[in-house]
């Protein structure tokens, strides 16, 4: 003699769920991500490009002394590294998250945002390093122009990106 199966309500309502989701082809996939968020590599890209810009002025305000090691080159980009780091994890991803619901001007807003928010942070670390006094333009370049590089590159990368996606 079978018994009847006894069914709980959470079980018909994930049958109905998954009923009504068409299943996936071979070729397509669901995002993993919310809407919105941008990938790892609108992070990783303009901290590499503010890195560069970093790297190639230093190297400009360098005597050139003769052939150098490739770990002493790697030792001048990792506090460019670490700050483009720090600068798009806390500044420019919640900047884009605030800003990206705005369609029409909104990467122009974060823009702008964002390259005050460095300026106005590079001018302290200068001011409280004593730099800022030496008027030196290029080392005024090497804290202000990366930065900047960094939030058109994080601008551009996440409205082309969500472009693609959608």
């Amino acid at each position: 003699m079978a018994t009847p199966s006894t069914r709980s309500p959470e079980d018909s309502s994930l049958q109905a769920s998954s009923a009504s989701t068409p299943p996936l082809s071979v070729h397509e996939s669901r995002p993993s991500h919310s809407a919105g968020v941008p990938s790892l590599w609108t992070l990783i890209i303009p901290v590499l490009a503010g890195a560069a810009v970093y790297f190639a002025i230093v190297e400009h305000l360098e005597p050139s002394a003769g052939p150098t090691d490739w770990s002493e080159e790697l030792l001048e980009v990792l506090p460019a590294l670490l700050a483009g780091l720090l600068f798009g994890m806390f500044v420019l991803l919640p900047l884009w998250l605030l800003f990206a619901r705005m369609r029409a001007y909104g990467p122009l807003i974060f823009s702008c945002v964002g390259a005050i928010i460095w300026l106005a942070c590079g001018a302290a670390i200068l001011r409280l390093t004593n730099v800022l006094t030496a008027s030196d333009p290029w080392v005024d370049a090497t804290v202000m122009l990366p930065g900047l590089v960094m939030v058109v590159v994080f601008a551009v990368l996440a409205r082309y990106l969500e472009k693609r996606a959608a």
